[in-house]
């Protein structure tokens, strides 16, 4: 049988496997089940709707007023949408995008089977059947299922196999060309992957060049320059998208290292711990890491430490290499380092395809090299090994029994391979029992949630178009309600203004912008971690401020003006108050203060230079009538109010916040800390219960007759004339005296900014937005995006294909 038939094959069975799995369990189209879960529903989904409008002209790849506040979009670009294979979503409507996500999955994980046996093919140089079955328990392993929701993760699974042969040919043949495009490819599709992919290609090299017989130093030291100039070339190469997605990750601490954790010495757990983690539906948590793919890899990694047919040399390299592997999972400083030098809260061991693929590798040598007369020893010196340390945990589970049966099944059919009958007999088992793996998997990581998504996206889409064409001008809306939405204003979808092309106030990346995470949290959204700000219910002083004239929502908001193009689940809401996005005022002294009510009553009054205050303390007693529950009576001044309440944040509070009918949690993850008080009457008793008790609480009252002055005096200075493209601005004005224009654009180094064609100077409102001083006169204000790094990574790429080029010429 040729290799491509190997390969071939492979792809075609794994494909199968997952189609089946997929349409018996009812996953879209064929049911109303889903792998789209967690991140995968909060975010990507938004995101592809971005993508197709990009591939569309109607966004763009440099900067969206559509991020949040306004923000960069080429880190959002390289780590969620850069992969090939996402250009196929032109071929799907934004209702469709559920089953777009379903084929990505049965794409990359086939594709991860075709390059697992072009590895094996070639590196063993052999075109024996059983190498079918282990590319397919490569893709199907249990990493691929499990992170089938972080849908970006896979491109790194299936480009590791191609940059592990390019680690290969370097080693035995001195070619180091396919390495440095593997690399290059594999940075460009997901830089996440790509840098782990990577990190274990050093690994990988150290192993290959150990199991040489005739290795020497001088060898080595020549082998590891080429190696080292073969990775930096394909680093070069990726540079065109990996340069300026560097440039937009200063934007945030996220871009930052943690590198004290590096000097942690400790371990997670017992490093024998994967054994009796991998298991059929097993899932990896920190100090428990699963790399279940099946019992034949098992089988042959045992056969490949064991077997007399290799030399105990061999034999010996493997097994450090097989030992260091697994110290990724439990040894602080490599788990650090494969975390690529971040600290990880969830999706433990994003890593852990390099292992399953290690142990695929391995026993592909036992397999392609031994007779397996041996297997039954084998599974037995596992299932013993196994038994005895789950005896010790006593972790005894239905998986280990089924697990422990099918191994000895598969080992005897190994043992007697040699009849036509026994083939048969392993190929079905092996059908059954990988089949079985990822049922587990996929049963356990999916949900009937999405049902309803393409009816949603329609409706919601032919709301957001009547609103376009009531009302033409520049504005912001914010979200109370949307898609999915199961807890009371508890939400994390905070990029619809991505999918649908809107001006919104929230965003959800791992591309965050700080500045305008901090200003948000200033003005009552507060910080969530490094991702996001929670923007659940309306703030008016805040959202006023922001230029936030429309709100959607479920909850009748008092004094806002119901829109009659309203519609569906949820209902438009006019803010009258709602300022421009840009406008001419006399700057005056802002102190700033620690909580939002002060904060915002300063902020008003330096923009407009009324003395007054907005927001008005709330008088109100406290008391604790049970354990772990507080109590309030205000007592709220009456007229044109709307009131507010805070609690200082308490890590882990979480409690239950009840106002007369309203209700929401508090005090926990994507909880609010500046609440609504949706109620207008003189007395309001407020309940707050949670893992500790309370006291002081912040209560105002937002006096609408204070904040219609001076939103009224802004708007009077409005600007003549107001033109937002995405990654470009121009305001024009005639001012009759000399004071400052604000843009309600937050801060980024890549602007540039020109007045009057000259290079404009500026403040930041707030630390966010553009404030620049003019004079009287008529005055252009220009500015222009420009994506950092942008012109030196065009420079790398072309030196990385100078060197390739060279490289080429040379042989090398």
């Amino acid at each position: 049988m040729k290799k491509t038939h190997i390969t071939l094959l492979s792809g075609c069975l794994t494909f199968l496997i997952l189609a089946f799995l997929f349409y018996f369990e009812r996953f879209i189209p064929a049911g109303t089940n889903s792998c789209v879960i967690h991140d995968a529903k909060l975010q990507y989904l938004d995101f592809f709707s971005y993508f197709k409008d990009l591939l569309t002209h109607h966004n763009n790849i440099s900067y969206s007023f559509s991020k949040g506040l306004g923000g960069p979009m080429i880190g959002v670009f390289s780590y969620y949408l850069s992969s090939p294979l996402n250009l196929l979503v032109v071929f799907f409507k934004k209702s469709q995008l559920v089953s777009f996500y379903h084929l990505l999955v049965l794409l990359k994980v086939t594709l991860a089977s075709i390059t697992a046996s072009i590895l094996l093919t070639h590196y063993y140089k052999s075109t024996r059947k059983i190498i079918i079955p282990l590319s397919t328990c490569y893709a199907l392993g249990q990493y691929s299922i499990a992170q089938a929701s972080n849908i970006l993760w896979l491109d790194g699974v299936y480009m590791l196999p191609l940059m592990l042969l390019g680690v290969a040919y370097l080693v035995n043949d001195k070619k180091g060309i396919f390495l440095c495009i593997s690399t290059g490819c594999s940075i460009l599709f997901n830089w996440y992957t790509g840098g782990i992919n990577c990190l274990f290609s050093i690994m990988f090299f150290l192993y290959l060049s150990l199991l040489k017989e005739d290795i020497q130093l001088k060898n080595f030291f020549y082998s590891m320059i080429h190696f080292g100039l073969c990775l930096f070339t394909g680093v070069l190469l990726s540079s065109i998208l990996f340069l300026p997605t560097i440039g937009a990750m200063t934007n945030s601490t996220r871009g930052s290292l943690e590198l004290n954790r590096l000097f942690h010495l400790t371990l997670y757990n017992n490093p024998l711990e994967t054994i009796t983690a991998s298991l059929p539906g097993e899932r990896s948590v920190l100090g428990h890491a699963t790399l279940y793919c099946g019992t034949l890899p098992a089988i042959g990694c045992v056969g490949a430490l064991l077997s007399g047919t290799f030399s105990k040399r061999k034999r010996m390299v493997t097994f450090i290499f097989l030992f260091t592997v697994n110290l990724l999972f439990y040894f602080h400083p490599l788990y650090f380092i494969f975390s690529l030098l971040k600290y990880v809260s969830s999706y433990w061991y994003r890593y852990s395809y390099v292992a399953i693929l290690s142990v695929v590798f391995i026993s592909a040598d036992y397999y392609l090299h031994d007779n397996y007369k041996k297997s039954i020893h084998y599974a037995f010196i596992y299932t013993f090994i196994l038994f005895i340390l789950s005896t010790i945990s006593r972790s005894y589970t239905s998986s280990l029994y089924i697990f422990i049966i099918s191994i000895f099944i598969t080992a005897i059919l190994l043992r007697f391979l040699t009849h036509k009958k026994t083939i048969i007999c392993l190929s079905i088992f092996f059908l059954i029992e990988t089949s079985y793996g990822v049922y587990l998997q996929l049963d356990y990581h999916s949900t009937h949630d999405l049902a309803s998504f393409p009816a949603y996206q329609i409706n919601y889409e032919k709301q957001w178009d009547k609103l376009s064409r009531y009302d033409k001008s520049l504005y912001r809306i914010n979200q109370n309600y949307c898609f999915n939405l199961k807890y009371n204003t508890i939400r994390a979808k905070y990029n619809e203004g991505l999918a649908f092309h809107l001006m919104t106030v929230a965003t959800y990346t791992s591309s965050p912008d700080d500045n305008t995470r901090e200003f948000l949290d200033h003005i009552g959204y507060r910080l969530e971690g490094e991702n996001l700000n929670v923007v659940n219910e309306s703030i008016l002083a805040s959202d006023s401020l922001l230029g936030v004239k429309y709100i959607s929502s479920t909850r009748e908001l008092a004094y806002y003006k119901k829109l009659p193009i309203s519609s569906g689940a949820f209902t438009l809401y006019e803010n009258p108050y709602a300022l421009p996005l840009s406008y001419c005022y006399k700057p005056h002294a802002f102190k700033k203060a620690d909580q939002p009510f002060d904060y915002l009553n300063n902020l008003y009054q330096s923009l407009t230079g009324i003395k007054k205050n907005i927001y008005e303390p709330i008088s109100y007693t406290y008391r604790q009538s049970a354990y772990k529950k507080s109590e309030y009576d205000l007592t709220l001044p009456q007229g044109h109010y709307l009131y507010y309440g805070c609690f200082p944040i308490i890590k882990r509070y979480r409690g239950l916040l009840q106002i007369e009918n309203y209700k929401t949690r508090y005090g926990g993850w994507l909880s609010p800390s500046l609440f609504p008080i949706p109620v207008q009457k003189k007395n309001v008793h407020i309940t707050i219960t949670g893992r500790k008790k309370l006291h002081k609480g912040q209560f105002y009252a937002l006096n609408l007759d204070v904040l219609k002055e001076m939103t009224d005096y802004l708007k009077n200075n409005k600007v003549s004339s107001l033109s937002l493209k995405n990654g470009e601005v121009l305001v024009k004005h005639n001012n009759t005296q000399d004071e400052n224009i604000l843009i309600s654009i937050p801060y980024d180094q890549g602007w540039d900014i020109t007045l009057n064609n000259k290079k404009a100077s500026y403040t930041k409102l707030g630390d966010c937005f553009y404030s620049i001083p003019v004079k009287k006169g008529h005055n252009v204000i220009r500015m222009t995006y420009h994506v950092k790094y942008a012109k030196l990574s065009i420079i790398t790429t072309i030196i990385g294909l100078i060197i390739l080029y060279l490289m080429y010429k040379k042989s090398l």
